[in-house]
């Protein structure tokens, strides 16, 4: 769904990782139960009419791009409004806001989009920073 890029681990970090090899344990953090209550809960969240609209005018506007040889896909817009609900839903709404969107949209788009051949590094950055400019949220 996002891209995210967490960095190389310390070099101590490192040397746990490697001590721990294949045996080390990742202890659970929740039980299947409580997965399927917040996937049931995010998929509850309200999204308008009209922000439904904003992130259909986000996608479009990638697509117009000079520097986007390809654009957003629409599967690239669920996963964008999937992100902004579990977004509003971590925020205690139970209805997605344009600052929602506008929070996740680069993780979410950033590698979706194919910028132009020539095109410099940050294209991809520089056609999402160029929608949200212009797209306003009704």
């Amino acid at each position: 769904m996002t891209r995210v890029s967490l960095g190389y681990p310390t070099a101590d970090q490192e040397l746990s990782l490697l001590r721990a090899g294949q045996e080390g344990a990742v202890a659970a953090v929740s039980h299947p139960a409580q997965l399927l209550a917040a996937q049931e809960a995010v998929a509850r969240v309200h999204a308008s009419d009209a922000l439904l609209r904003y992130v259909v005018g986000l996608l479009e506007a990638t697509r117009r791009h000079p520097l986007a040889q390809v654009g957003a896909s629409p599967r690239a817009g669920v996963l964008l409004l999937a992100a902004a609900r579990a977004h509003a839903a971590l925020a205690g709404r139970d209805y997605v806001l344009p600052d929602d969107v506008q929070a996740l949209v680069a993780s979410v788009l950033g590698h979706r989009i194919e910028p132009t051949a020539g095109a410099t590094p940050g294209a991809q950055a520089q056609v999402i920073a160029d929608a949200v400019a212009q797209v306003t949220a009704r």
